[in-house]
């Protein structure tokens, strides 16, 4: 289920809604590396996270040099500060 973009799980033991969290901050550096560099190993497990998580959907615009250039040269006063 989504809610405000975040996904949950139903715990079916305890009749309710949890967000799916990916929590890291108990392993170290290493533990991670050794543990994710691998990545899914095989189909059943690739499907089942699939299922879980959804897909991974990150649109991010990026604009391009051109336009940046403009809006940095036309609009950001602090560039005509430095010029001077």
């Amino acid at each position: 289920m989504n809610y405000k973009y975040n996904k949950y799980i139903f715990n079916e033991k305890e009749n309710i809604f949890f967000p799916i969290k990916f929590d890291l901050s108990k392993f170290t550096n290493i533990e991670i590396i050794n543990t994710f560099s691998n990545g899914i190993q095989n189909i059943i497990d690739y499907n089942f996270l699939l299922n879980k998580f959804g897909i991974n959907v990150i649109d991010v615009k990026a604009s391009s040099f051109l336009y940046i250039l403009v809006q940095n040269l036309f609009f950001n006063p602090t560039y005509y500060y430095v010029v001077l």
